[in-house]
Order: structure tokens, then C-alpha cells, then sequence
């Protein structure tokens, strides 16, 4: 059996997944088809605890509801895939009536109705990170209703908050809530998100504006990850110390999700694939051995960069609290990424090593992750992979990292078909 044939086996088991567990659970119990969006306040077996919206999570719903209309419509059996199209364009009305502020960036968090909730400072707007999936979310919402009237609107909204997410970017001026970044740093996870952000645009409209945001993203993250794995923040100026745990730790899930970002970027804008290569293959494994837990199995959340757990000289900032406490936790996000990451690194470069990291991640993560009566997944696990009752980020169950890197990874295997 050839690589890709072995992919393809497994990409049918994840449709599998994704019809009998994942989609149910959400259309059935957290999709409003009332008044738009998604309920995610769920505790992490599946109890719906508050009825509030986090525009982050109803962006992402956005998206994840437009590939799944892309897909059905392209004739893939897929759970509630004839309704996800009016799904997508209902959130994507949602956000556009009630997360956009004047300044074009968003508000964090909104009732049931849309009305804005005051954070704890009094702002509204509190994360770029949730403008950023807003902009994937109308994106996603355009491409799922493609020729729908409303599709123009939505994309232009994505644009103008795009562009204000990129000033603010650029201008060193952003909230960066749940996880602040440390004054005087940057965040691996603000490029990837500007990366992907301005794809999914891009593939909605091919705008240029968005194309250019590509190019750069694009550059700074294969500058910083081509020769080694790279740092989750790293110093603006060389005159800021090196040797703290804010720049030792990594994040081996996010590099994985940042390798196949990049392919994805690619394959919408041809140009870029000449950024990419041999090293992107080097990078995922080396992401693996670094991040795998040899003991208990799964991936650590963070990892030192010589391995084990996070070292370093201590800056103060809370961020290093989260990762003393939870650096051996095992979370669903990184394992379902990996999933598709190595699955689309073994289809474009057919490496063996890498296949079998692949398979190692899938036994592990279905083992692992998975909730007993169809409740999607228990996303939070300790270091041997029994359940914890902790928030990770967000106070929700997210309709996104699981329904996503099976949706991609069932597309996988289809176009080998």
C-alpha cells in the first residue's frame, strides 16, 4: 500500500469520525438557528453552561460551517452538510450586525442576541486573534454561499477588519486575549493567524490586498522556522535576554498547524510554493521528537528547546504560570492538527519517517480524545491522559481544530480517489 493509499484509509475513518460524533454533536446541540452562531460554553464533558457568544468561536463556526457546504456541495456524504451553507451565512449575519466596531476591530464577547459584553477593563474589543477568525468566518461564509447576494458584504467587512488587524500589528498595538504577548515580543501564533486569515480572504476573492498580507506572513514564518523550530514569542530588539522560558518554550501542535498553513497558503497562491521545500518535512519531525511524550504517549502542550519540561530565566508575566502548570498537559487541538499536518506533509512529500509519525499521532488521538455518549471530544487531558475539568484559552468547546482536521483530511483522501 502506497503512502498516499494509507492516508486515504485513514482520511475515510475520519469521515467516519466526523459524521457519527463530531458534526451531530454540534448541529444538534450548539448550532442557533435562530438568531445565528454557536453556543460553545459547554464544560469539557459536554454540559452547556452559559448561553454567551465569544466572537472568536462564532467566527470559527463561520468557517467551519462554510468548508462543510463547500464539501456536501462537492458531493461529500457529509452530517447536516445541506443545511451548513444557511448555517455559515446566518453566523456570518450575526458577526456583521454585531461584533464589527467603528475602528474595525471586534468585540470579545456577545450575548445570546449579540449584545456586546464589557470585559473586566470595561473594553469591548480585547484580542486580535478574534478579529482575525471574524475575517476567516465571512471568508468561509462567502465561499460556502458562493453567488449569494450578501457574499460582496461580508467580504468587504473581512477586508476592512484584516487591514485594521494588520496596522495594529504592524504599529506593535494589540490585545492578543487569552494569551497576552509580553511587551517588547512577538507571537508565532499572530503571524500564522494573519497568514491564514488573509488566505482564506484571498481564496474568496483573490483580492490584492490580501494577497500582499500572504507574501509577507508567509516570509516571516518560513525565516523563522526553515533552520529550526521556532520560538512561540520571540524579542523585537537583540537587546532583550534570549535565555528566559518566554523564548526557550516551544509549542510543537502550533508548529504543526503553522507547516500546513503554509502548504495551504501555497496551494491558493502558486508563488509561494517556491518558499517551501525538504525543510518543511524536517521541521514536522523534528516538531514531533521534541514534543512527543515517550512515557505516557501524546504530545506535550509546551516543551523546553532541548525537550522536557520549560527552563529559563523568568520575566514576570502570567504566561509563564501557564506554562509551568499546564507545559504536560495533552490538549485536543495540537493532536487533531498534527493529524492533518502529517497527513498532508506524507500526500505532498511522501516521507516514510513522517507516516509513520502519523500513524502514531492517530492511535494515540483516537484512543485519547474522543467523549463516551457522542459528545464530541474531552479536549483537556493530563499527562496520562485522564480528563481535567480546566478552561484552556476560552471557557468553551470549540467547534473547530477536531470538525476541521477531519474535514481536511476526509478531503485528502477524496482527491486521490
Amino acid at each position: 500500500m502506497t503512502p498516499h493509499d494509507r492516508i486515504a484509509s485513514a482520511a475515510a475513518e475520519d469521515l467516519r469520525h466526523l459524521n457519527s460524533q463530531v458534526l451531530p454533536w454540534w448541529f444538534d446541540n450548539g448550532s442557533d438557528d435562530t438568531r445565528g452562531g454557536v453556543f460553545t460554553c459547554f464544560s469539557n464533558d459536554g454540559e452547556l453552561v452559559s448561553t454567551d457568544k465569544y466572537t472568536w468561536s462564532q467566527g470559527r463556526w463561520a468557517s467551519v460551517t462554510g468548508a462543510i457546504a463547500v464539501s456536501a456541495k462537492a458531493g461529500m456524504p457529509l452530517y447536516g452538510g445541506e443545511k451548513a451553507a444557511e448555517r455559515s451565512a446566518r453566523t456570518a449575519d450575526f458577526l456583521q450586525a454585531n461584533a464589527i466596531l467603528p475602528d474595525g476591530s471586534t468585540s470579545y464577547q456577545l450575548t445570546a442576541d449579540g449584545a456586546p459584553v464589557k470585559q473586566p477593563d470595561g473594553s469591548l474589543h480585547s484580542s486580535v486573534y478574534a478579529d482575525l477568525f471574524v475575517v476567516l468566518g465571512l471568508a468561509g461564509a462567502a465561499l460556502g454561499n458562493a453567488g449569494d447576494s450578501r457574499c460582496p458584504q461580508w467580504t468587504a467587512t473581512a477586508s476592512r477588519v484584516l487591514d485594521s488587524a494588520g496596522q495594529r500589528v504592524r504599529a506593535g498595538a494589540i490585545r492578543t486575549e487569552p494569551y497576552p504577548v509580553p511587551e517588547g515580543m512577538t507571537s508565532l501564533a499572530v503571524g500564522m493567524m494573519m497568514l491564514s486569515a488573509a488566505t482564506a480572504l484571498f481564496r474568496a476573492t483573490q483580492d490584492a490586498t490580501a494577497k500582499d498580507v500572504m507574501l509577507f506572513w508567509a516570509d516571516e514564518l518560513v525565516r523563522g522556522a526553515a533552520d529550526d523550530i521556532p520560538a512561540e514569542f520571540e524579542p523585537v530588539t537583540a537587546a532583550r535576554p534570549v535565555d528566559t522560558l518566554m523564548t526557550r518554550h516551544r509549542t510543537p501542535g502550533h508548529v504543526l498547524e503553522m507547516l500546513w498553513f503554509l502548504v495551504d497558503a501555497a496551494d491558493a497562491l502558486p508563488e509561494l510554493h517556491d518558499r517551501l521545500g525538504d525543510w518543511v518535512v524536517d521541521r514536522a519531525l523534528s516538531s514531533l521528537r521534541l514534543g512527543w511524550d515517550e512515557i505516557d504517549g501524546g504530545l506535550f502542550r509546551f516543551v523546553d528547546r532541548d525537550g522536557g519540561p520549560p527552563t529559563g530565566d523568568r520575566m514576570g508575566v502570567a504566561y509563564e504560570d501557564l506554562v509551568d502548570r499546564t507545559w504536560s498537559t495533552k490538549l485536543w487541538w495540537p493532536h487533531a492538527e498534527s493529524l492533518y499536518a502529517t497527513a498532508l506533509l506524507v500526500d505532498r512529500y511522501a516521507s516514510d519517517e513522517l507516516l509513520a509519525w502519523h500513524d502514531r499521532i492517530r492511535d494515540y488521538t483516537y484512543a485519547t480524545f474522543p467523549a463516551p455518549q457522542g459528545r464530541e471530544w474531552i479536549q483537556v487531558r493530563d499527562r496520562r491522559g485522564a480528563p481535567l475539568n480546566q478552561v484552556v484559552g476560552l471557557p468553551v468547546k470549540d467547534p473547530f481544530h477536531v470538525p476541521r482536521a477531519l474535514l481536511l483530511t476526509a478531503r485528502l483522501g477524496k482527491q486521490g480517489s
